[in-house]
């Protein structure tokens, strides 16, 4: 069999989002609609779709929909360059996407129960710093998160993954050990409380 190579399709560098999701969290149409806006202003959006069927010991390490920036966003951001209209362009996506997020619920299963009218765990990565979305919220209060997590992701360099979201109100940023250390103790408190 010959392979011709002008035949194969080729991934451009340069300005792409991706966007990863569990098995039809979006329909066909959402997700045309947002190529189609991206790609007007020259940004490619790749998708995966993955099993619905997601094990995992802590929620927060595995989101259920996740966008991912391109390395060049990525060095723009770093840089402090990225232009208000590209910042706008993807501030607006990252908000379209927050708010079908708001009306899609999944159920789980936890300790032999399930739980049903979940909201799913939808996670902004930028490098190694993830925003967990704060689906409660309206979207005022979401577009002020992403603009702080956006601030906070130039700033941040770090060779350990974190985690940004709101608690109590508050944009809290959190490393991977630092959550996996408070499960641990929560985890030996309700242990000892059980005795």
């Amino acid at each position: 069999m010959e392979c011709n190579a002008s035949q194969e399709p080729t991934l451009q560098l340069g300005q792409v989002v991706a966007l990863v999701y569990i098995e039809k969290a979006f329909s066909g149409q959402e997700i045309d609609d947002l190529k189609k806006e991206l790609s007007k202003n020259g940004i490619s959006l790749i998708t995966r779709e993955r099993s619905s069927m997601i094990n995992a010991s802590l929620d927060i390490f595995v989101p259920v929909i996740e966008i991912l920036l391109s390395p060049e966003i990525l060095g723009s951001i770093a840089l402090g360059i990225l232009g208000n209209a590209l910042y706008d362009l993807l501030k607006g996506t990252i908000v379209k996407i927050f708010s079908m997020c708001k009306k899609k619920k999944i159920s789980k299963i936890q300790a032999h129960h399930i739980i049903t009218e979940q909201l799913p765990n939808v996670q902004l990565r930028i490098g190694g710093n993830s925003l967990i979305f704060p689906l409660q919220v309206d979207e005022e209060e979401f577009k002020y998160v992403v603009d702080r997590f956006f601030e906070i992701s130039q700033h941040q360099v770090s060779d350990e993954r974190s985690f940004t979201f709101l608690e109590n109100g508050q944009l809290v940023t959190k490393t991977e050990s630092q959550i996996i250390q408070e499960e641990i103790e929560k985890n030996q408190k309700k242990g000892a409380d059980e005795l």
